[in-house]
């Protein structure tokens, strides 16, 4: 909570019979909403560096499935993850939605996933 600063009337308070005026001032401005991380920041800037050397077939299904993440879950932000949004997407995914090649098995799936 930021410091408050109390400013009292000009008058004399000893002089009142009732309490003086306080006005409040922030003295500090509250700090900025943070902005949400996506999936693929935290996998570029998190995961990735700690990889020994992926094989481009690896990084190509890397690359399949968060563009379907953020097809799916329309880009959710890392922060909302839960193991039921993680269900959601499994379900779509498997279902095929924005598949070319209609569903899924469930071993390619869980391959991917």
């Amino acid at each position: 909570m930021p410091a408050l600063t109390l400013e009292t009337n000009s008058v004399v308070t000893s002089r009142l019979s009732f309490p003086p005026t306080l006005r409040l001032y922030k003295t500090e401005e509250p700090p900025a909403p943070a902005v949400p991380i996506t999936l693929r920041e935290v996998f570029c800037n998190v995961v990735l560096p700690d990889l020994d050397e992926p094989s481009p077939k690896t990084l190509a299904d890397y690359e399949t499935v968060l563009r379907h993440w953020e097809k799916l879950m329309h880009d959710a932000p890392a922060s909302d993850l839960t193991r039921d949004l993680l269900k959601t997407f499994q379900k779509r995914f498997l279902a095929g939605k924005n598949s070319p090649q209609g569903t899924r098995s469930a071993a390619t799936v869980n391959k991917l996933l």
